[in-house]
């Protein structure tokens, strides 16, 4: 549109202000909340109701521990400046029915920037939820191996214990975690570094059968403690 004065041209533009496109992923998730670990990432589509689109269904991902903030979004391929733009921070760029600029492929391979492109709106917000839960700490899970019950104590340092004892229930595996239990309370958590049967060395001792161990641990066991072996698992977890 045409207009003859600066006057008018104000005028009109602040008649038409509505029009304007709405801004997108201004909420960012996590950009808010310093203490989570952050996706930085680039979006880019063929047209803006995409973009509006992918706007809508991120903002429907959740988490205290990770987020994501949008370091630029447009429409078209993706080009040099997307890559610029991701590549200090080891973020990704994602792409909804684009290509790639031939100049930015080669950028990306020499920065290290992960560039991924997608003909299903769903199928790019699956990959950027797996990509945030890369950056949640997986869970420890306790896996029960048995319990011991301890007849003799040998030797103790500062770093490390020698006992023995016999196995009660389930088995005794060399390099398995242990706790230290007393009168029903634990006292103390350490690992199991070197495992005897018969003085000789194996690698698990079950049900019923005597042993002696060697394990890391910050205090002294005492004889008539009880062992309870473990061990630790780590389970990944996702939003």
């Amino acid at each position: 549109m045409v207009v003859e004065t600066p006057a008018e041209a104000k005028k009109l533009t602040e008649e038409n202000a509505e029009l304007a496109p709405p801004p997108l992923f201004v909420n960012a998730s996590g950009a808010e909340n310093g203490e989570k670990t952050i996706l930085k990432i680039v979006i880019k589509a063929d047209v803006f109701s995409s973009l509006e689109a992918i706007d809508q269904v991120l903002k429907a991902i959740h988490s205290d521990e990770v987020g994501y903030v949008v370091l630029a979004s447009g429409i078209g391929n993706v080009s040099e400046g997307d890559v610029v733009s991701v590549a200090r921070d080891q973020g990704k760029i994602y792409g909804f029915r684009v290509g790639v600029e031939k100049s930015a492929e080669g950028l990306a391979q020499r920065e290290g920037v992960d560039i991924r492109t997608y003909e299903v709106i769903y199928e790019m917000i699956e990959d950027i939820k797996k990509d945030l839960s890369a950056l949640l700490d997986p869970e420890v899970k306790r896996v029960p191996l048995g319990k011991a019950k301890v007849l003799a104590t040998f030797k103790t340092t500062d770093r490390f214990q020698i006992v023995g004892g016999k196995v009660m229930s389930g088995k005794i595996v060399r390099g398995a975690m242990l706790e230290v239990m007393r009168g029903g309370n634990p006292v103390f958590q350490g690992k199991i570094t070197q495992l005897q049967h018969n003085k000789a060395d194996v690698e698990e001792v079950t049900d019923g059968l005597e042993f002696g161990i060697k394990f890391e641990g910050p205090q002294e066991v005492q004889e008539g403690d009880i062992i309870e072996i473990y061990q630790e698992e780590k389970v990944i977890r996702s939003l």
